[in-house]
């Protein structure tokens, strides 16, 4: 079988070759799209989506209405641990638990904790920490053969 786009002639000798052909052909077809798609995305597009277009709107209340502004600064100091990220959890008879909320550890300000936190910590018996080190497989594998002990009990401790 033979072919001709224009001047030029391809010889396909059979069905499945022609197929094969198409195959081909589709995929160079998808791969030309996706270039002409990633070449008419505009760089400066994407760096306005990555800005911050928001605005305080506790600024603007406290402009706007300073005594109202007042109102909902009273209200939220009102709230029991309203600032809070570390909490008690406790049940008779049962030891304490204490949890740690939004800790981020690229922030500098987390990383000398708070000496109630501190004491929490050095007391534990247990300690877990969410991550999402997790959801980049390569990252948690890294972490897991830099650090068995995540994963493993290295100094003979057993489940028992």
């Amino acid at each position: 079988m033979t072919i001709s786009i224009g001047h030029r002639s391809l010889h396909i000798a059979s069905p499945s070759n022609l197929l094969l052909w198409l195959i081909a052909a589709f995929h160079m077809l998808l791969a030309a799209t996706l270039i002409a798609a990633l070449f008419s995305v505009s760089p400066a597009a994407a760096a306005d989506e990555d800005a911050c277009t928001g605005h305080n709107i506790l600024t603007d209340l406290k402009q706007s209405d300073a005594a109202r502004y007042a109102e909902v600064v009273k209200e939220a100091d009102a709230v029991p641990n309203g600032k809070g990220i570390f909490w008690k959890i406790e049940k008779a008879g049962i030891a304490p638990s204490w949890l740690l909320g939004s800790m981020h550890v690229t922030d500098p300000r987390v990383l000398t904790l708070p000496p109630r936190t501190q004491a929490a910590h050095d007391a534990a018996d247990t300690i877990v920490i969410e991550s999402d080190e997790i959801l980049d497989e390569k990252k948690a594998s890294a972490a897991l053969l830099m650090k068995p002990e995540l994963m493993m009990f290295t100094d003979g401790t057993t489940i028992e």
